[in-house]
C-alpha cells in the first residue's frame, strides 16, 4: 500500500488532483442457490453491483460498468434468464446519470478496464466507444469462442453490452 508509512521511493507516487469515486448500478436480487451449490432454497438477498471511476490527470478510467442501462425500460432484455433476477431497476442509477453527478461523460472515459465479463460487469460497455478496453486474454476468448458447457454468462454479456460496437477479435488460435 503506499501511504506515509509505507511509502517506499520510486515504487509509489500519488497523482495530483487523481480522485476515485464508487457507484451502484443495478442491484440483483437473486437466490442464494444460483450462487452457490451450498446453498439450497429460493430465499433471495439483495447484491449490489459497483462500477468505480477513477479521475486521473492522463485520462479518466472506469472499472467495471455494471448492469446493462437497458434492463431500466426493457425488463426483457436479458431474455429468459432475466426472470431469474427479478431486479429492481431505477433510472437513477444509469451509467450515464451516476457519471454526470462528478462531471463525467461518457465521451471523457480513456479507458475501461473489465474485471471479468459478466453481464452485471460488462453491461454498458457498449456506451464508451471511444474508449480502450482492458479485459484479461482468456475472458475474451470465451466470449467469442466458448468451450463447451464452460462461461456461458461471459459469452452472453458480451453480445448484450457491445451490440452492434466492433472489437478486434482474437482467433482461438493466437496466443
Amino acid at each position: 500500500m503506499c501511504g506515509r508509512r509505507f511509502r517506499v521511493a520510486g515504487i509509489c507516487s500519488f497523482a495530483e488532483g487523481m480522485k476515485l469515486y464508487v457507484f451502484t448500478s443495478q442491484p440483483l436480487d437473486i437466490a442464494r442457490s444460483a450462487l452457490s451449490a451450498a446453498a439450497t432454497g429460493s430465499e433471495k438477498f439483495m447484491i449490489p453491483v459497483a462500477f468505480f471511476l477513477i479521475k486521473h490527470p492522463k485520462g479518466n478510467i472506469l472499472f467495471d460498468t455494471g448492469d446493462n442501462d437497458k434492463v431500466i425500460t426493457d425488463p426483457t432484455y436479458w431474455g429468459p434468464s432475466a426472470s431469474l433476477l427479478d431486479k429492481g431497476v431505477k433510472a437513477d442509477l444509469a451509467i450515464d446519470a451516476q457519471l454526470a453527478k462528478v462531471g463525467v461523460q461518457p465521451s471523457d472515459i480513456k479507458y475501461i478496464i473489465l474485471g471479468h465479463m459478466h453481464l452485471d460487469h460488462a453491461g454498458n460497455i457498449g456506451k464508451f466507444p471511444k474508449a480502450t478496453i482492458v479485459a484479461q486474454r482468456d475472458e475474451i476468448e470465451n466470449a467469442f469462442y466458448p468451450k463447451p458447457l464452460v462461461a456461458m454468462f461471459p459469452a452472453i454479456s458480451l453480445i448484450c453490452a457491445v451490440g452492434a460496437a466492433t472489437w478486434p477479435i482474437p482467433s482461438p488460435q493466437s496466443s
